[in-house]
This record gives structure tokens, sequence and C-alpha cells, in this order.
């Protein structure tokens, strides 16, 4: 599976789309974002602005998916110049924002939900990898993403042989308590290498003291074999399936997500050996993905449903579309029996990152 040609958040504006179901959840984690982006934008435009003018803001959000999240970002851009300008008194640039996500990304959507800022700013589509250079040098003085770059290029290659077939993980589609310390590392070491490889290209594309803020799936543990919750649950509708003869067992012996949940001290380890960046905040904060829903089966039909959104492209390619139905409709009703207040708070990991001077 070549994930960059598979991968994508599901599409469209109706109720089960990612755009819909994370909407208020992604608003949420937005909100967070605000003070930081306000203290991103102080260093790009300073005193000296009246004597030497920014003609031009570039922007960037990366692995940007459609809805609420895209959304706020480039509002809250804008805002934040213009009122950074007006505290000094100079003028205020034009904007240029660019929006990249995968190919298979709803950029018609995308560009439809972001139309009240036609004439405001310059929106550009930039599809594509993020662990692949996207934009010319020293271009960029604020990177943003949200719930994108846990995503691996590839799925471990340690997990499988030569010849493509499963030496590692038979069982389990993620990392989980009955993995070997083997799988563990494996992902680490992919992550390790496709994050490494995140901040080269950015450290490329942002200027001196340009700033990146980051927000991604993570743990609150440094266990190796900790399970997230969704894997978890959707581990555990699969092996129900299993069970039924619903699903072959060596189709999920072939199948493993290309995602990595890192701890904050494994993040900050990358960032602090590869050099180019300074971290200037880091936290796991933990979000309530069902939050506002308090009727426990609205619960579990809200947070299989933002799996679901996030999950579906790799499982429908993988097991074809009527199994992944199969999966999805159980789903619900194992989230139901499992999902607890605490589980439902996922752990993420919110980093703010500056550009060192060469």
């Amino acid at each position: 599976m070549e994930v960059k040609k598979v991968l994508h958040m599901t599409g469209g504006d109706g109720e089960s789309s990612y755009s819909q179901i994370c909407d208020f959840f992604m608003r949420t984690m937005s909100s967070m974002t605000e003070p930081f982006l306000e203290k991103a934008i102080q260093p790009i435009i300073q005193t000296d602005s009246k004597s030497n003018p920014l003609k031009l803001f570039t922007a960037a959000d990366v692995g940007c998916g459609t809805g609420a999240a895209p959304f706020c970002f480039v509002s809250s851009v804008l805002e934040k110049v213009h009122r950074r300008c007006e505290e000094l008194n100079v003028a205020t640039p034009e904007t240029q924002i660019y929006l990249n996500d995968l190919a298979g990304n709803d950029f018609n959507l995308l560009f439809k939900e972001l139309s009240p800022y036609s004439g405001r700013c310059f929106l550009m589509g930039a599809p594509g990898s993020f662990h692949s250079r996207l934009f010319p040098p020293r271009s960029l003085h604020l990177v943003h993403s949200c719930y994108a770059t846990h995503w691996l290029s590839q799925v471990p290659r340690g997990l499988y042989n030569e010849e493509g077939l499963p030496i590692l993980n038979k069982g389990n589609i993620y990392i989980s308590p009955s993995s070997s310390v083997a799988v563990a590392k494996a992902y680490l070491s992919q992550f390790e290498q496709d994050f490494s490889w995140f901040l080269n290209c950015r450290a490329v594309e942002v200027v001196a003291n340009g700033c990146m803020i980051l927000k991604l799936r993570g743990k609150a543990s440094l266990d190796p074999l900790d399970e997230p919750f969704p894997t978890h649950v959707l581990a555990e509708a699969i092996s129900q399936l299993i069970s039924e003869g619903l699903i072959d067992e060596e189709k999920v012996d072939s199948f493993n997500f290309p995602f990595y949940y890192a701890a904050q001290e494994e993040l900050q380890a990358i960032v602090e050996k590869e050099g180019s960046f300074l971290i200037e905040h880091i936290e796991t904060v933990r979000m309530d993905v069902a939050m506002g829903i308090q009727d426990p089966w609205e619960r579990a039909v809200n947070y299989s449903g933002t799996v679901k959104s996030f999950t579906q492209s790799l499982i429908s390619h993988h097991f074809g579309q009527q199994v992944s139905d199969q999966i999805y409709d159980r789903l619900t009703h194992v989230v139901f029996d499992k999902l607890t207040l605490e589980l439902a708070q996922n752990p993420t990991v919110f980093m703010v990152l500056r550009r060192k001077a060469d």
C-alpha cells in the first residue's frame, strides 16, 4: 500500500464526513492555538516595519484536510496579522496562505468552505506529501498543522520481509499489548525518520525566526506497547468479525496502520536532535472527542464516526467496501460497550517551534 495514494479523510460535507463530524472538536482545538498564533506573529512584524515594511506574510496549513481546522486557521492568521499591524501603526502586508494535503483530499470542498476569504488573501492549493519539500526556500513565516504529522510515509519496513509478507505483529493493526517490543521499535524508528525529514524540509522553507505550530495525536505514557483507544476498539470490532467468519485472519495479518502516536518526550528528543528549531512550548493535553454529548449511545456514534473519518480510506482499500461497512457498523457497538469519560479524552501533543537562525 502506497500511503500517499490511498490516505485521505472522509470527504464531502455529509453527516459522516470528516468536515462535519469533527467540526466542534476542531473548533475547540483551534481556540487553543489563538494565543500561540499571536505570539508567533509578533517577531515577524516588528517596529522596524515602518522603515522596512513586510509586503507579504506567507503561512502554510500542512495536512489541512477540510472543515473547521483550515477555516479557523485562515481566519485567525488574517485577524492576528491585522491586529499586530494596528498595534504598531504599520501597513498591513498582503497575506498568502498555502493549503497542503495529499491529492486525495477534498480540495473542491476546502476552497468552497474558504470562499468567504476570497479577495482578503491569496489562498493557494499545494497538494503533496509533507514528508518532502513543498514550498520555495525561505518563503514561509508560519506553518500550522493539526492532527496530521503523526501519519507516517509508509508502514514500518521492519514488519514485513523482502517479499512483503508479514513477519511481525500478526493479528494486530497497530501497536498493542500483545505486540512484541520489536514492533514498537519499528514504529518509533519509522516515525523518527519521517518526523526528522519533515523538520528538515520545513527548515529549508521557513524564514529565520519563523514559527511552526503543530498538534499531533499522541500518548501520555512512555510504555512502548501503549495502545490508543481508537485502534483498540477497531481491533476489537475486527476480531469479532473474524470469529464470525466474516473476515479472513490472514487479511488482518497483512494490515498495519501507518501512523505513530508519539509521547511528548519522544517528540522533544527528535526536534533537539534534528537541530533546526527551538522548542518554545510543548505539552500534552487531553481532549474529549465527543465533548458536549451526554447520551451514551450518541457519544458512541460520534466517537466511532470520528475514528471512521480518518481511517476509512485505508480500511476500505485493504478489506474492501463491504467488509469496511461491517467493521464500522460493529465499531459503534464496541465503542458503546467500552467508552468511558477517561477513554474519550485522547492525548494530543501541542508544540510551538521557532526556526533558528542559520
